[in-house]
């Protein structure tokens, strides 16, 4: 029986999350604890760590002999951890992992609240409004209905404002009085409302407002539906404040973060444009159990995340990927991160003058009408092309004003969540530009 080592999360951690992490792992001799020159025996290898049953191969490394090791593991946020162990051949070395260290917010955290939405009937909401007057944390969940033309990113001015204005009639997803400086939620992944169709023409897209006592909302495009290979997927709201008095109690740092493991880890490496990583992970065997759900498009969001590893991807894809991309555009015609995904991938590999380039174009122009993306990495992506197309035909007026409205959300987004998560206190405060609608 081959030596082992076994990874689990800190016991008592508060942090309900389990991700897939990266190791690396080099021999050392009985009298070093560095590194030596030579290869890595394992590199980039996939360990789960944080759930509650874990199979062996999922959370465990078999080495070649007993002996001293240098264990280094990447987390998706981009921290690391390296550690020097001495591994027996009797018993496996048990590798503690702070959850803290791959929490996007460490700290102390109170119990997960759990709300489920379906069972939350609306008159029970109303009675909820009406006994509690005064709060300092206010989650609430509105839905808007797609159509062309209005749902763009030189609309999101005008779109954040409603939201904000109808607030009142918004899901009550949660309102309490908290006392700590961090503090998670667990929600559902589908509400009672949401559209059961990710194909529908009147598909409805999903938003989470969250404020302090009505002040300094942040808004997140909500994935409603979003599902696992198991069945539905769940979502975990972290929110964190610097003060729990005056003016910094009020002012709130918003975190959702998704739990399913694999595609959690995935959208933490794509945030950072970790592709090496990434791509290890979507490797996994976890992952690959899961690949149905962007290949056949069951799940759109996923679809996404895994149109934008084929679009930072510099090998060669086969012609059907490329196809795949386009699919994924033409049949979810409410999610902007298709488009983005699709046009910047044709934009890498083209050239001005040509008909990829012009479709590249036309593809982007799409994403922006289409609306504030899900995902950060897609932002990010867009604001990027955009720029390639002014700075290659500096005469495109309409390339000049998607630029604008695309980095006037960058701006006002927190560029280290996966989820796109715009602080509106922060976008108000930007210049407005000619095209916005108010």
């Amino acid at each position: 029986m081959k030596p082992t080592i076994r990874f689990e999360a800190l016991a008592d951690s508060g942090t309900p999350l389990s991700r897939e992490l990266l190791c690396t792992v080099w021999p050392l001799d009985e009298r070093s604890e560095e590194s030596p020159a030579a290869e890595p025996i394992m590199s980039q290898h996939p360990i789960l760590v944080g759930s509650a049953n874990p199979q062996a191969e999922e959370s465990e490394i078999s080495l070649p002999a007993p002996g001293n090791y240098l264990v280094d593991l990447g987390f998706p946020n981009g921290r690391r951890t390296r550690r020097a162990v001495s591994v027996k051949a009797d018993e496996p070395y048990l590798f503690i992992v702070h959850e803290s260290r791959y929490a996007l917010n460490s700290g102390s955290h109170a119990p997960a609240s759990t709300f489920s939405l379906k069972e939350m009937p609306r008159v029970v909401m109303s009675a909820a409004r009406s006994l509690i007057t005064h709060s300092e944390l206010e989650v609430r969940q509105s839905a808007t209905q797609y159509a062309p033309g209005t749902a763009g990113l030189r609309s999101l001015r005008a779109l954040v404002k409603d939201l904000e204005a109808k607030s009142g009639d918004a899901i009550l997803v949660s309102r309490e009085r908290v006392a700590e400086l961090t503090h998670t939620i667990m929600l559902d992944s589908t509400p009672a409302n949401a559209d059961s169709d990710f194909q529908s023409a009147n598909h409805r897209r999903f938003w989470l407002l969250v404020s302090g006592q009505g002040k300094d909302t942040t808004v997140v495009p909500f994935p409603a539906g979003w599902t696992s290979g198991g069945g539905e997927g769940a979502f975990l709201l972290s929110v964190r404040r610097n003060a729990t008095s005056g003016d910094e109690a009020t002012k709130w740092s918003v975190s959702l973060q998704l739990c399913d493991p694999s595609y959690g880890s995935l959208l933490g490496y794509l945030t950072r444009r970790d592709f090496q990583a990434g791509a290890a992970v979507s490797g996994s065997e976890r992952s690959t159990a899961l690949a149905a759900l962007y290949e056949k498009m069951m799940n759109p969001y996923a679809a996404a995340a895994g149109a934008y590893m084929l679009a930072m991807s510099d090998k060669d894809e086969h012609a059907e990927q490329g196809l795949w991309m386009g699919n994924l555009t033409k049949r979810f015609p409410w999610l902007p991160d298709g488009p983005i995904a699709q046009g910047y991938r044709l934009l890498r590999r083209t050239e001005k003058g040509t008909e990829e380039f012009d479709q590249a174009r036309r593809l982007l122009f799409k994403a922006v009408d289409r609306g504030l993306p899900y995902f950060t990495i897609g932002l990010t992506l867009l604001t990027e092309a955009l720029n390639f197309l002014v700075l290659a035909t500096p005469d495109d007026v309409e390339a000049k004003v998607n630029l604008a409205a695309a980095m006037s959300a960058q701006i006002a987004c927190v560029r280290n969540e996966a989820f796109c998560t715009l602080q509106t206190s922060r976008y108000f405060r930007l210049p407005q530009g000619p095209e916005e609608r108010v």
